[in-house]
């Protein structure tokens, strides 16, 4: 293997090489295409003086970019290899730095370091990988599943009275916030990203729906995200289904149904090609939802999470 060099992230200079570099490897169909890559772009072009240490990139001797590695919202480690780059040493050199990193952060904040990876479940390299280094698999796994839109997507049913709208306002947004985290019981983090998406930016077209009942309450919601300027040359364009959830007192009327078939609809509207989203092992109901609209089972990832035991 080439001997490749590690240096930090040097800010959103060298964004579009490392955009770049994460279509190539997304181009394998061995990989999963979380976070996606609007969202990445996003995160890498925001990050400030606190956040660059937790992205690090290794490139060779020529000065390309063959892989790098981030530390998504400061617990989730997600790796980026060229396809041609990819080798046991090299993921083992990512995942010494991500634990040294998360040792940093925690003796920067007196909080247990913790560190969390998601690994395709056929991965057994990773996997062994990962437990020689101090992890240990999770009980669960998240099913990614995708819906091709190239086919009729049918029309929402909803109750009578009900309508499907998009969020109007800052107010209103704040109120359909709520409701996910009512449906979820949410931390307020996850909140906080919602409204972040959902104002917008110059990489992520968000789309934020509710169902609203004839009374004018919010019922239902489904928050969808694509990229404002995807590149063909490397790439499917991607939809995500990010958020679908209903309130306890309206369910089973098929308001999640129809504010998902909405959602797929307004995302094929944008030119997206296939809708993804991740759900979780254990929520049967949820896989039966979408399983019935149209999507099918990509692949499983196990998560593998490492606290350390001490602060040295």
């Amino acid at each position: 293997m080439e001997t490749l060099i590690s240096r930090p992230y040097a800010g959103s200079a060298e964004l579009p090489r490392l955009i770049d570099l994460l279509q190539t490897s997304r181009a394998v169909e061995s990989v999963d295409p979380w976070p996606p890559i609007h969202e990445m772009r996003h995160y890498l072009r925001a990050a400030g003086p606190d956040l660059l240490p937790n992205t690090r990139v290794w490139e060779n001797r020529a000065g390309a970019p063959m892989a790098f590695a981030t530390i998504w919202d400061g617990a989730t480690l997600v790796m980026c290899v060229h396809p041609q780059a990819q080798s046991d040493e090299l993921a083992a050199q990512i995942v010494d730095w991500a634990v040294g990193r998360a040792r940093e952060q925690g003796r920067a904040s007196s909080d247990q370091p913790t560190l969390l990876v998601p690994v395709l479940t056929e991965d057994a390299s990773t996997s062994a990988l990962l437990q020689r280094h101090g992890f240990a698999a999770e009980d669960w796994s998240i099913l990614r599943m995708g819906c091709q839109l190239d086919e009729p997507i049918p029309a929402p049913q909803l109750p009578e009275g009900f309508r499907l709208r998009p969020v109007a306002s800052a107010e209103e947004l704040a109120v359909a916030a709520a409701m996910h985290q009512e449906v979820f019981v949410a931390a307020s983090t996850v909140v906080r990203d919602r409204l972040a998406l959902s104002e917008g930016s110059q990489d992520i077209q968000a789309i934020d729906l509710v169902a609203e009942t004839p009374d004018g309450a919010f019922a239902a919601f489904c928050l969808c995200s694509a990229s404002r300027d995807f590149d063909t040359r490397h790439y499917r364009h991607e939809g995500w289904i990010d958020l679908l959830g209903t309130r306890p007192a309206y369910r089973r009327r098929g308001l999640g149904r129809a504010a998902l078939l909405a959602g797929l609809r307004l995302l094929a509207d944008q030119g997206v090609d296939i809708a993804l989203l991740g759900t979780t092992s254990w929520n049967v109901a949820a896989q039966r939802l979408f399983t019935s609209s149209g999507f099918r089972t990509m692949h499983q990832l196990r998560w593998f999470a490492w606290e350390a035991n001490d602060h040295a």
